[in-house]
C-alpha cells in the first residue's frame, strides 16, 4: 500500500470514529493530492507532480486550480502546449479562475505573443484587482510592448497593494531605466534585492513568481 493510499485510509477510519460523513471525507481527497503535488513540485519531482495532479482532476473535474497546478508543471518540464491546455481548461472549469489567466499571460510571453498575453492579463486584473501578481504580470506585457508609462502604471499599482513585491520592483527598475530615470531605476533594485529578489540586470520574463 503506497503512503498517499495509507494516509486517506486513516483519514477516513478517523473520520468514521469522529462522526464525519464519508461524503465529506472522501470529497477532500482531491485536496490531499493537491497539497502532495505542491510540495513535489518543489522538491522538483515533476513526473509525481502531474501523477498527483491527474488523480486529483479524475476524482474531481470541476477543480480548476488543480489544472493550474499542473499547467504549472508541464511549464516546468518545458510542455507548453500541455501547460497552455490546462490553462485552457482550468478557464471554462471556472471562467472567474484568476490565476488560470495570469499564467496563461505568462507562458504566452515566453513565446513572444504579446496580444494574446495582453487579453489574458486584462481577463486576470479585472477578475482580481486585489491581486498584486495580476498587475505585474500586465505590467510586464505592456513593458515588452514598449508602452512604459502604462507599465509603470501597473508596477506602482501592483507595489502598492505589496510593498514588499520583490519581482514587481525590479520590473519597474527596468521601466524607469527604459525612461532614462537611472536614480528611480537604483533605488527599485535595491529595494529589490533587499526583498531576496535577485534580478541581475536582466528582465525576468519566463521565472513567474506568480504561479502556484
Amino acid at each position: 500500500m503506497s503512503a498517499r493510499s495509507l494516509v486517506q485510509k486513516w483519514i477516513l477510519v478517523l473520520g468514521f470514529l469522529l462522526g464525519v460523513p464519508a461524503a465529506i471525507i472522501w470529497a477532500s481527497m482531491p485536496f490531499l493530492d493537491m497539497s502532495h503535488a505542491t510540495y513535489l513540485t518543489a522538491t522538483k519531482d515533476y513526473p509525481g507532480a502531474i501523477k498527483a495532479l491527474n488523480r486529483a482532476i479524475s476524482f474531481n473535474g470541476g477543480l480548476s486550480a488543480a489544472y493550474v497546478k499542473r499547467g504549472y508543471v508541464w511549464e516546468k518540464m518545458k510542455n507548453p502546449q500541455r501547460a497552455l491546455a490546462d490553462y485552457d481548461a482550468a478557464s471554462l472549469v471556472n471562467p472567474n479562475d484568476w490565476a488560470a489567466f495570469n499564467n496563461k499571460a505568462w507562458l504566452l510571453l515566453n513565446q513572444k505573443e504579446l496580444a494574446r498575453a495582453l487579453t489574458d492579463a486584462n481577463v486576470a486584473v479585472n477578475l482580481c484587482e486585489s491581486c498584486p501578481e495580476a498587475w505585474d504580470t500586465r505590467g510586464l506585457v505592456y513593458f515588452l510592448s514598449g508602452n512604459y508609462d502604462t507599465a509603470l502604471a501597473d508596477f506602482n499599482r501592483a507595489i502598492a497593494l505589496e510593498s514588499d513585491f520583490g519581482a514587481a520592483l525590479f520590473h519597474r527598475a527596468r521601466t524607469h531605466e527604459a525612461m532614462k530615470q537611472p536614480q528611480l531605476a537604483a533605488a527599485d533594485y535595491n529595494a529589490a534585492k533587499e526583498f531576496g529578489y535577485l534580478g541581475g540586470g536582466e528582465l525576468q520574463v519566463g521565472q513567474n513568481e506568480n504561479k502556484p
